[in-house]
């Protein structure tokens, strides 16, 4: 005939449920407090400035504020003019010549 036999851990009986619910509650509070630990330094990297890819020096992108893009802008827009402004003087300057061969060209032909 076989007898079923418990296994050695449970052999306590009643007298282990005690030291077992400390046990288990213990381990319960521990993993609670990890939780509220990692849950209170989630919420602070949140709050924190972030400093991601476009923070770092090696990033070849750099953000900009409304002032920086602003002053970018105009100082991009000043280049064209100039370019625009030594065009204009190229231009007049060749007409000026082309208008000083035709002057030339009509004396000779009189």
């Amino acid at each position: 005939m076989v007898f079923l036999t418990y296994p050695d851990f449970y052999k306590g009986g009643p007298r282990n449920i005690l030291p077992g619910t400390v046990v288990f509650a213990l381990l319960g509070a521990g993993g609670q407090a990890v939780a509220n630990i990692r849950t209170k330094a989630a919420e602070e990297d949140r709050d924190a400035p972030k400093k991601g890819f476009l923070h770092s020096k090696w990033s070849p992108v750099t953000p900009l504020t409304d002032k920086d893009y602003e002053h970018y802008l105009e100082e991009k827009l000043l280049r064209v003019e100039a370019e625009i402004a030594i065009v204009d003087d190229s231009i007049r300057e060749l007409r000026a010549t082309e208008q000083s061969a035709k002057d030339s060209t009509t004396k000779v032909e009189s």
